[in-house]
């Protein structure tokens, strides 16, 4: 059995459909199940319950548990033979949240190409759940994300802290500000009656700033709700309101049409940090890449 057959059982049982996991794997459904149907009869057990959705048995839950510990065994045997030739190649696959993929990773996977231009790098974006769920499988090296990811099972490396920042439109601002690039301290009371463009709930950021407006005893004004920081800090370089950004932010993506403040009342910081899966072997490439991110970050970054 080949890697490409494990592939398709472990494609079958997260689609639950043979029609869709079909289209991923590119082959037609009628092969696909032929080739399920085959792999029952030679096993003498049901892989899979013929319903809608598709439901796993016991033994294809076990089929698909060993089918990814095969594949994960297989990557890692060419990782270490990659590692042995002593030239640093290969491919880095590094997950990350989407705030990061813009503020924090950009400049570090141009320095880290810049000295190892042979690794393939991928950068997978998704949610901090959804990655986890990811490098459980083991098909990342490594995870760019805040302290919110840790679990016993991964190994992190701190990187920064950093603050928040209420970015403000000067058209809309009264707190007028004589240096374009000061970050000055105000207190959330002088900002509560601007309009201000917040993250959906559940986000660390929207729980940031419904408390702010708690302590300031206002209610948010003209509120706008969106799902991501990128997305609200993209809005207030419109002039539409204001919103909370990282530190990280306001240095790679600085705005002459905005003001920027440190509220008074709010120490939180976020905390960002690589993790990778002590059971899983980690490569000179990713040992490469996490030293390069201390020396950036660990001895050069102010974050506020």
């Amino acid at each position: 059995m080949n890697s490409r057959q494990l592939k398709y059982i472990i494609t079958l049982s997260e689609r639950q459909s043979f029609s869709e996991a079909a289209d991923v794997l590119m082959i037609s459904q009628p092969s696909l199940s032929q080739f399920v149907q085959k792999l029952e009869d030679e096993l003498g057990v049901a892989l899979f319950e013929r319903t809608n959705p598709l439901k796993i048995t016991a033994a294809g839950d076990l089929y698909v548990n060993m089918a990814k510990k095969m594949l994960s065994d297989e990557a890692e045997f060419y990782e270490r033979l990659d590692d042995l030739t002593g030239t640093l190649s290969g491919v880095l696959r590094i997950g990350t949240g989407y705030l990061n993929s813009i503020s924090t990773l950009p400049e570090l996977i141009m320095r880290y190409q810049q000295k190892f231009p042979n690794v393939q790098i991928e950068i997978i974006e998704d949610t901090e759940p959804e990655l986890k769920g990811i490098a459980d499988d083991g098909k990342l090296d490594l995870v760019m994300a805040t302290s919110n990811f840790a679990t016993a099972k991964y190994e992190r490396v701190v990187l920064y802290e950093e603050a928040f920042l209420m970015a403000v439109p000067k058209a809309k601002d009264n707190n007028h500000q004589s240096n374009n690039k000061e970050i000055k301290m105000i207190e959330m009371k002088n900002l509560s009656d601007i309009p201000v463009i917040r993250l959906q709930e559940n986000t660390f950021i929207r729980e940031l700033l419904d408390s702010l407006y708690e302590i300031s005893y206002k209610r948010p004004k003209g509120t706008i709700e969106c799902t991501t920081a990128t997305a609200s800090y993209a809005m207030a370089k419109l002039g539409i309101g204001a919103c909370m950004i990282p530190y990280s932010m306001y240095k790679s993506d600085y705005c002459e049409d905005l003001n920027y403040y440190s509220i008074k009342e709010l120490a939180d910081k976020r905390q960002i940090s690589l993790y990778y899966n002590r059971g899983r072997y980690l490569t000179n490439a990713a040992r490469e890449f996490i030293e390069l991110s201390r020396e950036m970050y660990i001895n050069g970054f102010n974050g506020l």
